[in-house]
């Protein structure tokens, strides 16, 4: 299948969290462990928006801002985090709207 074939947001989506798959991606962040403790902390605060409760993942486990969206993208590129990759992913809407 080519990209052609897929449905233009699908591959838009496909390319926004394949990367954080990449080794080297994450510099010297341990991903496995922490997308667990992210994992977590999402299904506590799954009635806040995305946006948000990434910000306050951030702030809580004192890391880099942006550390909580790469984990997040993480998540769903290992299929730990189940949604609908043929729509737009929005970080407004809430953690329990977005995933399946």
């Amino acid at each position: 299948m080519t990209e052609k074939q897929l449905p233009r947001q699908l591959a838009k989506n496909i390319e926004w969290v394949r990367e954080t798959l990449l080794e080297g991606a994450e510099g010297k962040l341990d991903k496995e462990s922490l997308s667990v403790v992210m994992l977590r902390f999402l299904l506590e605060n799954d009635e806040l928006p995305i946006r948000e409760v990434l910000k306050q993942f951030d702030k809580t486990e004192e890391l880099q801002k942006g550390t909580g969206l790469f984990l997040f993208r993480y998540l769903i590129a290992k299929k730990e985090l189940i949604i609908d990759m043929t729509k737009k992913i929005d970080l407004s809407s809430k953690v329990s709207d977005l995933l399946i």
